[in-house]
């Protein structure tokens, strides 16, 4: 909890991939919640709820917590080009669900080219490739392309808690996680594991 009152961890919420044509992002849909909310909104709501327990959990451990303040969870929603306006229209309509504007970004990831297993460029149609986007793999080159390392370098940002918005089992900011990864110094990785 220490990581998340002290707001040195941000959440990268991945909601790109292909939408279904006739209900639009899979962040967006009802998914048939009495109460109608979305696959995203719960992941906000999440989010606010770890972070008042982060909060009470500060003020418990150090009497000078109160008046420092606290910095809220920055959240980076990452998308396709296809959706990104319809990501946007969504939280702003929803007034990003009680986030602050500073602290909220939404991204889309480039397109890449699909190729098969031989490394040869498949093609939609004559002379032009077939482009997807990038997927979960260049969540965090987006990151850099739309310069938010330095955003994320300003803020303090120590950890990055990557969600997909597609999995409700996914503890977003789970505190005994993230407790794990400090304890054991889980740092960037420069090549793959063995699968």
């Amino acid at each position: 909890l220490q990581v998340i009152a002290e707001a040195r961890v941000a959440v990268l919420l991945m909601a790109g991939g292909v939408d279904f044509e006739d209900y639009g992002p899979l962040p967006l849909l009802d998914i048939g919640l009495p109460s109608k909310k979305t696959l995203l909104q719960l992941l906000f709501e999440r989010v606010k709820r770890v972070m008042h327990i982060a909060l009470a959990y500060g003020r418990s451990m150090d009497a000078g917590f109160k008046q420092r303040g606290v910095k809220p969870i920055s959240i980076y929603v990452i998308c396709n080009e296809w959706n990104l306006r319809e990501l946007n229209d969504f939280l702003e309509a929803n007034e990003l669900f009680g986030m602050r504007e500073s602290e909220v970004h939404v991204l889309a990831h480039r397109f890449s080219a699909l190729v098969d297993d031989k490394g040869k460029v498949l093609l939609e149609r004559k002379h032009k490739a077939w482009v997807q986007p990038g997927g979960h793999g260049m969540c965090f080159q987006a990151l850099v392309d739309d310069g938010l390392i330095p955003d994320l370098k300003s803020r303090g940002i120590t950890h990055v808690f990557l969600a997909p918005t597609n999995n409700l089992g996914c503890k977003v900011l789970d505190p005994v996680f993230l407790g794990h990864c400090e304890d054991v110094k889980v740092t960037d990785r420069k090549t793959a594991g063995v699968k």
